[in-house]
């Protein structure tokens, strides 16, 4: 699902117009442990991905992508 039209995001590099692709994570089984999860890229207007999180699905840990710096030719 696509979410956040056209918000602003700041990182490292610097602020950006973006939008948000997020993708939920649903358990198979009723009796799963692990809750619904999200997982999502942020991608820039005229810079491509400039944040990701994602997640080990049997586990409580997360990792989180930043662009950290950029060059335009």
């Amino acid at each position: 699902m696509m979410t956040g039209r056209d918000s602003l995001v700041t990182i490292p590099a610097g602020t950006f117009a973006s939008i948000t692709s997020r993708m939920k994570e649903v358990p198979a089984h009723l009796n799963d442990p692990y809750p619904i999860r999200y997982a999502y890229n942020v991608y820039g207007k005229n810079i491509g991905m400039i944040k990701s999180h994602n997640f080990f699905y049997i586990s409580d840990q997360h990792f989180e992508e930043r662009l950290v710096r950029y060059k335009v030719q």
